[in-house]
């Protein structure tokens, strides 16, 4: 379990003992306000992203139920993890079509020499 950084607040509070005008103090209140606001809504979309799965910790008890289950645990679990897959096969395929050009360059462009052959690492 992550625990939040307590040295950090205690920094903020010391910062706030040591500010010396009203200006400042509304400085580092913005600063300190706008920066807590932005971690507790960075958490919680990561809560809102984890519901799905948290959801899946109910087992079904029907037929009906168990449907809907594996439909959940297909959509939040195993489509995330493999969604990466299908850009890797679309990156590889793109990579291989640009390699088989490459090749076919270095093919016509070694005929513009004499004598040259050319060996692939």
């Amino acid at each position: 379990m992550t625990t939040i950084n307590i040295e950090y607040y205690a920094n903020v509070l010391k910062q706030i003992d040591e500010v010396t005008s009203c200006a400042h103090l509304q400085a580092t209140t913005d600063i300190v306000i706008n920066d807590i606001k932005k971690q507790i809504d960075d958490i919680n979309a990561q809560i809102q992203k984890l519901l799905p799965i948290k959801a899946l910790l109910e087992l079904p008890t029907s037929p009906d139920e168990v449907v809907e289950w594996i439909k959940g645990l297909v959509d939040s679990v195993i489509k995330p993890l493999v969604d990466p897959i299908l850009t890797y096969e679309s990156q590889l395929a793109a990579l291989v079509i640009e390699l088989t050009k490459i090749i076919n360059k270095i093919a016509e462009k070694k005929n513009d020499f004499d004598n040259c052959e050319i060996v692939q690492p």
